[in-house]
């Protein structure tokens, strides 16, 4: 299979899902999100697709598994970084101005343990609400690395309806069993569990997209579709903030929009804005809660603004600030990690080589 060029729609579709996200945290716990700003909570679930398709991407532009490490750490982490940072700089002058803080641990710990990204296995409570999502992200990552290493990743689609078994015998236990502490430990142990039929649906979406659709993936598609909306209404995160009737309709345009991107349909929603967006999406989705609705709109209402006024402040100040960290840091960081990592492997043979003579001349 050929690498594949970079595919405008879904860096659109990341943009959109990036604004939902940003909309739904706007209207958090607020009136204004009866008028459908709730239903951008499943932006995440949008998410979570495009990861599933585009990981296959990245992992045919990695002739081993320590590219596929570094491809995805440089990727990541410098712009989460500089997020975190940035963030804590606000809290930290918000605890000074009697901002209360809820966690118990002392920030200093709290901060250190959200640079590692793992901190929800540290028992180490986020820095910022969208940070829930990437242990998500990794736990995936994990597998895709573990498929890399065993070379199993040809296996790609049975491993994934394997684990899609599980995940059914999953959703079963909790409809039918009172037992939901053991269940509700199996999901905090492995995260991922409630959210695979997603990513798995993205990894069906890529094989349709550029080997061919089949009855087979079909079948698991719909089998993803319909075992999603069943974790949905037992042990979802964001059922508190929508019906299943919303969160049902939302998972369905999601689906038929990939699908049109199958049949080459979706070209309409690329334009300059939501190409930007997509651009931007993982530094908006990153830095834009805390300092919207913790900061920018308490702030601008209490001068007198109406309330989508100060949503409209904070937009603006999120976007400023995702353009600022993709331009100055993600995107300069991601040559540099890259540069540095093919220097390295371009000096791995010379190296090799002279600890090779050095041997023979010892033995000599």
């Amino acid at each position: 299979m050929s690498t594949k060029k970079r595919i405008f729609e879904l860096d659109a579709l990341r943009g959109i899902a990036a604004l939902m996200v940003v909309f739904f945290h706007f209207t958090l716990d607020r009136p204004q999100a009866a008028y459908g700003f709730n239903l951008g909570a499943t932006g995440v679930d949008l998410f979570f697709i495009i990861s599933g398709f585009v990981i296959l991407m990245s992992t045919e532009r990695c002739k081993s598994w320590k590219d596929f490490v570094v491809s995805r750490v440089s990727r990541l982490y410098p712009a989460y970084w500089v997020a975190v940072s940035f963030t804590s700089i606000f809290i930290v002058l918000a605890l000074l101005n009697g901002y209360h803080q809820k966690h118990d641990i002392n920030f200093g710990v709290r901060f250190l343990g959200n640079l590692t990204m793992f901190q929800y296995y540290m028992n180490i409570p986020d820095i910022d609400g969208p940070y829930w999502t990437l242990i998500i992200e990794l736990v995936f990552y994990v597998l895709i690395l573990i498929l890399m290493v065993t070379k199993g990743l040809k296996l790609i689609e049975k491993v994934g309806t394997a684990l899609l078994a599980i995940v059914l015998v999953f959703s079963l236990l909790y409809n039918f069993t009172s037992n939901d502490v053991m269940l509700e430990k199996i999901s905090d142990a492995v995260p991922l569990i409630k959210y695979f039929p997603l990513f798995f649906s993205g990894i069906l979406f890529y094989k349709m997209k550029f080997d061919k659709v089949t009855a087979l993936r079909l079948v698991l598609l719909t089998i993803c579709f319909c075992l999603q909306l069943s974790l949905f209404s037992k042990c979802y995160n964001i059922r508190g903030y929508m019906s299943f009737s919303g969160y049902s309709t939302m998972l369905s345009i999601y689906y038929i929009t990939f699908l049109l991107f199958l049949a080459g349909k979706l070209g309409f929603i690329v334009n300059k804005v939501t190409s930007q967006l997509g651009e931007i999406s993982y530094s908006l989705y990153l830095v834009h809660q805390f300092i919207s609705i913790k900061i920018v709109i308490p702030q601008l209402m209490k001068i007198g603004c109406t309330f989508w006024l100060a949503a409209f402040g904070a937009l603006v100040t999120s976007l400023t600030i995702a353009l600022l960290i993709n331009r100055f840091v993600e995107k300069p960081s991601l040559v540099y990690c890259r540069e540095w990592y093919k220097n390295l492997k371009r000096s791995e043979p010379a190296t090799e080589k002279k600890v090779s003579l050095a041997y023979q001349q010892v033995v000599k």
